[in-house]
């Protein structure tokens, strides 16, 4: 199915993000085998984000990244995780 809902909802993300996200971050992990980001679409997505955005390809990567190269995908996914804050509003 060739659609541009995927596109769409980046646009909509970005926009949303670079006018009321506060600082936050998004990381894209992409898988190096079989992935179905190219890397035009990559570049597009950089720059609809511009800083916002990390990119990280994991060349042994498959579909399932979390599954395939394990170790490094949780070594990331703490990294992300311990470089966040939660920021509290008061009501």
């Amino acid at each position: 199915i060739d659609s541009d809902c995927g596109s769409d909802a980046w646009t909509a993300i970005s926009n949303h993000l670079l006018h009321k996200g506060n600082g936050i971050s998004v990381h894209l992990m992409v898988a190096g085998i079989g992935s179905v980001c190219d890397d035009a679409s990559i570049q597009d997505m950089q720059k609809s984000m511009g800083n916002l955005l990390s990119v990280k390809t994991y060349p042994k990567g498959t579909h399932s990244i979390h599954n395939s190269v394990r170790d490094e995908f949780m070594a990331d996914l703490l990294q992300v995780i311990e470089g966040t804050s939660v920021q509290k509003k008061e009501l």
